[in-house]
């Protein structure tokens, strides 16, 4: 067998299935590959000449409006969009050759559905630009379609999930039985599946040529396009980039793009302040077969979560791979700059799980000899979604990477959300959720990154809606959290901060929630939280909620503060203003509440999603003479809903308390703590009350206040009861209902603007947009059964006089009547409600709703 192995340039070309399952444990060879694999001998139609030629050492221009960092599929396609609006003046960088690190290995799928509308009409734009690039330069494109086959009754809800949201996307589909699929697909074995989703307008492309057309065309409108050189270092002047240091040079710009994929992470330490990407790369694998006698060259692509695989036609044979439960991270602290078309070392016995799945859905290929084994490395984020937008750190400074093996059906859409981003266009789509600044600083941590992103490749895994994952938890918690988990703590991540969602009897606090797309399973003891908050009084740990100080010696905290404030900022201490901050759109940066703490002093709450955004927003639009501190960790936080709130607060403290109904917040003792502030806070649609307490004494308040409040019935509530109130009181939540695109005459807060007031950001376009053509509603569904019925998740489309209208983006449940309601924009004026008939399809069964 060693013979074998040295005579082979792949050990395993030319043996069959059979052969590899037999001698797998032999073959494998634990490092890098030595031999750098040309594109050229994997792939055809390759068009690297038609770029720039080689063997004459670059030369990099002094200066550019923006310099792109990558030359694989997305810097290309950034490159390329920026080009068709006029931006020429661009230079793209790539340290080696054009799709050298993960482009040129990738498989080249191009399927269109998502969870969402927003990215599904992102990957539908991806796929008519294909077509249109296609025609002019040849990228390989192929519109086989794609057959995604379930094997559980589970797998098939989800398809009927994707099946509604392409239906609302306009994306041609249909649910296939298992006898169609076979006549779609005679080479799959298609006893053991329930049923598929087949889209005829799915395919599959050559990435590089894809890669090579953006850069040829963008080139062609005049933007340079220079290989052989490496980003060294991003300057910046005032936190806003001013240029680029370069091996052959350096170049003044006014924006960089870090697109540089695996290297992403790495790249954004080269930066003073340095940029927080957290991505990790890992191996993934796929083979590709001998050509197979018959083998039709439009086989659809077939994906089969189930059994972990996807699968498409490459040269009369079949490339097959899949994504593994647990993933094998690679490199470490820093990846090889000169890792360039090159592969990973083979790992059959890793392997062995997609391999079981492949032979059990293409049973031909056990007798097939296997052509080429490939384990490139893939970029992954610690949520398993994209980094994408403006940094934190540095000022025009974007990112577009952690990819995570969707950068090829996705490029299109990216890069002109890219695009529209750098030049402060309105954007296509809402891409908030995979905003790089939703990250804490802290997951940038290698060894954090290596345990979660080797469970976050399972991405074939089914996941449920509750689910959470289950490795690198416990990165950010509470000050009270060991208080909290003896409670009985059901916690869920967010951005790598433990929140309770519910309290139970359990023993697993991280990972509590039963799979399921029905009823969940929390929703018995949230009602018993629920009621406590309706008859006696709710404790909600909401310390995750972010905490900035702002103070300056004379008035410019408070001239800044309304500035930024849509409404007037109360300068008399103890009072607290409900606010937002609005950008030059009008649509909202974050909501906060501001409590004027003494004079030219301020603590701001805001919500606890994407911190680092709330804060870098505040910072960029705040004079250098005004002190911003982040004190998120130097305070805990408790939020009691209830009519006996203020019964236990008087019973602890000494104090009279005289915080009014309404707006103020009131400085006291418990105990023998001091400086503890309490203040009326509305974040539920209900008026609550919230304690501050410095965190080293937040355990003993924390006891103080659940030891006398036994008599008030108090107790314990998780975020789940909180989501749930918000949605019954139709009070929309950040980053789940409305976004920055979203204007408070969307989401129904025009009370909180100060139209009075003489200026603040984004005034002029809220006075413009009088009557805005959509706005958020709350529905209740009609004749849904609670207990047998698929539960609203998010997602799902709502219809309006049989028009698609829009997405359900958060759901609730009224427990007095035990409906279900959800929540969602709709392209509707608010004022066009009336008389409407409302439907929504969830997994594709249709249910009437009413506006709440």
């Amino acid at each position: 067998m060693q013979a074998l192995t040295e005579t082979l340039a792949c050990p395993a070309i030319g043996l069959t299935m059979n052969r590899i399952i037999s001698y797998n444990r032999q073959l494998i060879q634990p490092r890098i590959l030595d031999r750098s694999l040309h594109p050229r001998t994997f792939f055809t139609g390759s068009i690297y000449s038609a770029v720039n030629g080689h063997g004459v050492s670059p030369d990099v221009p002094s200066s550019a409006r923006v310099v792109i960092g990558g030359g694989g599929i997305v810097g290309s396609s950034v490159a390329f969009h920026l080009a068709e609006r006029g931006w020429t003046d661009v230079t793209l960088l790539e340290q080696g050759r054009l799709t050298c690190g993960t482009t040129w290995h990738a498989v080249g799928l191009v399927g269109q559905v998502r969870d969402t509308l927003s990215t599904t009409k992102l990957m539908g734009y991806s796929r008519q630009l294909y077509k249109e690039l296609d025609k002019e330069y040849g990228v390989g494109l192929k519109e086989c379609g794609s057959i995604t086959v379930a094997q559980t009754p589970d797998r098939m809800t989800l398809l009927r999930r994707s099946h509604a949201i392409a239906k609302a996307a306009g994306v041609e589909s249909t649910l296939v039985t298992k006898s169609e699929i076979q006549k779609l697909c005679k080479w799959i074995r298609t006893d053991d599946i329930q049923g598929g989703l087949w889209i005829p307008g799915d395919g599959a492309l050559t990435a590089p040529d894809l890669a090579m057309a953006y850069s040829k065309s963008a080139k062609s409108k005049g933007v340079q396009i220079i290989e052989g050189v490496k980003v060294n270092k991003i300057n910046t002047l005032d936190g806003m980039v001013s240029g680029v240091q370069t091996s052959h040079g350096d170049i003044s710009c006014e924006y960089f793009v870090n697109c540089s994929g695996q290297w992403s992470k790495n790249l954004g330490q080269m930066s003073e302040p340095s940029v927080n990407i957290p991505q990790h790369p890992l191996e993934h694998f796929y083979i590709v077969s001998q050509p197979i006698e018959g083998l039709d060259r439009m086989m659809p692509v077939v994906r089969d979560y189930d059994g972990l695989i996807y699968a498409r036609e490459w040269s009369g044979g079949i490339m097959t791979g899949g994504f593994e439960p647990k993933g094998k991270p690679v490199f470490g602290e820093t990846i090889p700059d000169k890792f360039e078309f090159q592969l990973l070392s083979e790992d059959w016995d890793h392997f062995q799980v997609l391999m079981d799945g492949i032979l059990n859905r293409f049973p031909i290929l056990e007798t097939t000899q296997i052509r080429q084994f490939v384990n490139g490395p893939e970029s992954f984020t610690p949520d398993n979604t994209w980094n994408v937008g403006e940094s934190a750190e540095v000022k025009n400074y974007f990112v577009a990477t952690g990819m995570g093996s969707n950068g090829i059906a996705g490029s299109g859409g990216l890069g002109r959300h890219m695009a529209e981003l750098i030049t402060g266009e309105p954007t296509s789509v809402n891409l908030s959720s995979v905003d790089v600044k939703r990250h804490a600083t802290q997951q940038a941590d290698i060894h954090y990154l290596a345990e979660r992103c080797a469970e976050v490749i399972g991405r074939y895994r089914l996941r449920y809606p509750d689910d959470q994952y289950r490795t690198a938890r416990g990165l950010l918690v509470s000050p009270l959290h060991s208080e909290l988990m003896a409670a009985g703590a059901c916690f869920g991540e967010d951005s790598a901060y433990e929140k309770p969602l519910w309290f139970s009897k359990n023993n697993d606090p991280y990972n509590a929630a039963r799979g399921t797309f029905g009823k969940p399973s929390w929703l018995e003891p949230v009602r018993a939280e629920y009621m406590a908050c309706k008859a006696d009084v709710g404790v909600f740990d909401v310390s995750c909620f972010t905490k900035i100080e702002i103070k300056s010696p004379g008035c410019e905290a408070l001239d800044a503060l309304q500035t930024l404030a849509c409404s007037s900022i109360s300068s008399k201490e103890g009072e607290v203003s409900k606010t937002g901050m609005l950008n030059i759109h009008g649509g909202f940066e974050l909501i906060c509440d501001v409590i004027t703490t003494s004079n030219n002093s301020f603590i701001l709450l805001c919500p606890s999603t994407q911190k680092v955004r709330c804060i870098t927003w505040i910072r960029r639009h705040i004079p250098t003479t005004v002190e911003v501190n982040d004190i998120s960790e130097k305070y805990a936080a408790l939020h009691l809903i209830g009519e006996n709130a203020i019964n236990i607060l008087s019973d602890v403290t000494d104090e009279k308390i005289t915080i009014s109904p309404q707006s103020s917040s009131q400085v006291l003792s418990i105990g023998q703590l001091k400086n503890i502030t309490i203040l009326r806070q509305n974040l539920a649609g209900v008026a609550g009350t919230t304690v501050l307490v410095p965190s080293e004494g937040s355990s003993e308040v924390y006891g103080m206040l659940m030891n006398t409040g036994e008599r008030f019935g108090i107790k314990n509530a998780g975020h789940h009861t909180l989501r749930l109130l918000q949605t019954e009181n139709n009070c929309p939540q950040w980053l789940r209902d409305f976004t920055s695109r979203d204007t408070p005459l969307v989401t129904g807060m025009a009370d909180m603007v100060g139209y009075q007031k003489e200026s603040f950001i984004g005034k002029e376009a809220i006075v413009k947009a009088n009557k805005p053509n959509a706005c958020i509603v709350c529905l209740e569904l009609q004749d849904f059964s609670v207990e047998e019925d698929s539960w609203v998740w998010g997602g799902e489309p709502i219809y309006c006089d049989d028009t698609i209208a829009g997405s359900v983006s958060s759901t609730g449940f009224d427990f007095s009547s035990d409906t279900v309601l959800c929540m969602g924009s709709v392209s509707i004026p608010r004022d066009k409600l009336k008389d409407r008939l409302f439907q929504v399809d969830v997994s594709g069964k249709s249910y009437k709703a009413v506006l709440k």
